[in-house]
């Protein structure tokens, strides 16, 4: 066995080649982070103690197919299985009427605009929430 310098030409090639998977992973684990804090921004809208004081309250309702005003009539629990009071699961219908089921961006004002999927049930637009 021989040295080569104060380091052998294997181990340098194995310092470099690691302090170069180091700096190509800081950047993926900022991008990581920066996502994973946007998805629990998103999540942190859709709480039911956001809709409850607006119940009564006119939305403004847009898609790409335009722009509608409803108003929050109910937040409900779930059906059988659902957490009574949850407020990571409930449901929200609206009176008024949009041009089918699709993904609404509700907004007023005190309220941020929040993203919604909402189908037609019995008449109404609904929206179910339910983040496990």
């Amino acid at each position: 066995w021989r040295m080569q310098g104060p380091m052998s030409a294997p181990r340098r090639r194995a310092v470099i080649t690691g302090a170069a998977a180091v700096a190509a992973t800081g950047p993926m684990t900022t991008a990581t982070a920066s996502s994973a804090q946007a998805a629990k921004q998103q999540t942190d809208l859709l709480r039911r103690s956001r809709f409850t004081p607006h119940v009564g309250s006119t939305f403004t309702s847009t898609s790409a197919a335009g722009r509608w005003s409803v108003v929050l009539a109910s937040v409900a629990d779930l059906g059988p299985g659902g957490v009574a009071g949850g407020e990571k699961q409930f449901a929200v219908s609206f009176t008024g009427t949009l041009p089918g089921d699709g993904v609404y961006t509700f907004a007023r004002k005190g309220f941020t605009a929040t993203p919604l999927f909402v189908v037609a049930a019995r008449g109404r637009p609904l929206a179910v929430v339910n983040c496990l």
